[in-house]
């Protein structure tokens, strides 16, 4: 049994398996995370709006209303469900408590709750308005620049990865075949060639699964973030592993 498990067909085939799941859920995640920020991008231009209405002289309910009428990407669906139910004469603070529910981002949520919170200040809404859209257009700049800082330890995390495996590639090619064993820490310590290259790949896949998940936290603050890298590693593994492990 334990034979089995070590099988190659069987290691490549658990590579294959984390690879199938982790590649499709790593692209829909980061698909998701970018339209999260274009979101939150898009819904601080929209305060902005409503603040520049309501300056102009329209009502409080209009503002929100009139302000809808741009160009906000993935944003207006969702705000376009907002203005009708305004328009359907929903009151306000239930119209925006839908809108936080199809937002689905802490950013945005906070600054609907805020203006939930302050709906009786409508004199000075629109001041309000002007730094709740500073607030959250910083936030997005904030999250974009992290991503961009990081990006380097993200490759360091790559680069490591990559070292190991040349370290294990080199490893074998260096090793005299022709013998029973390889030499492990002393010349009375050694494991069989099988064994040897069954531990590099086990130990090779979790590191492809944990650096992954790592390089996500560190770039994007969430560990699901990071199912694209590992993803990567992977495949990476896997190729590695049919050219020269197995």
């Amino acid at each position: 049994m334990f034979a089995a498990v070590l099988s190659e067909n069987f290691e490549l085939l658990i590579g294959a398996a984390i690879f199938a799941v982790s590649f499709p859920l790593g692209v829909l995640f980061t698909l998701i995370d970018r339209k999260k920020m274009l979101m939150d991008f898009y819904f601080s231009t929209y305060l902005f709006n409503v603040a520049r209405a309501i300056r102009g002289g329209s009502p409080l309910v209009k503002a929100f209303v009139v302000a809808s009428e741009g160009e906000y990407g993935p944003l207006k669906p969702v705000l376009k469900a907002f203005v009708s139910r305004l328009t359907l004469g929903v009151p306000l603070q239930n119209a925006l408590s839908s809108l936080s529910s199809a937002l689905k981002s802490k950013i945005s949520n906070y600054s609907i709750a805020s203006i939930k919170d302050l709906l009786n200040l409508t004199p000075e809404m629109h001041t309000f308005l002007d730094e709740l859209g500073t607030f959250q257009a910083q936030y997005v700049e904030l999250q974009k620049r992290r991503e961009s800082e990081t990006r380097i330890h993200v490759i360091i995390i790559y680069v490591a990865f990559f070292t190991f495996l040349l370290a294990v590639g080199a490893t074998i090619k260096i090793t005299p075949y022709t013998t029973s064993t390889i030499p492990l820490f002393s010349q009375k310590s050694s494991l069989s060639p099988s064994l040897f290259r069954s531990v590099s790949y086990y130990v090779a896949l979790s590191e492809s699964v944990f650096l992954g998940l790592l390089a996500g936290e560190i770039n994007k603050g969430k560990a699901v973030s990071g199912l694209l890298h590992m993803a990567v590693m992977v495949l990476a593994l896997i190729v590695f592993s049919y050219l020269f492990l197995f």
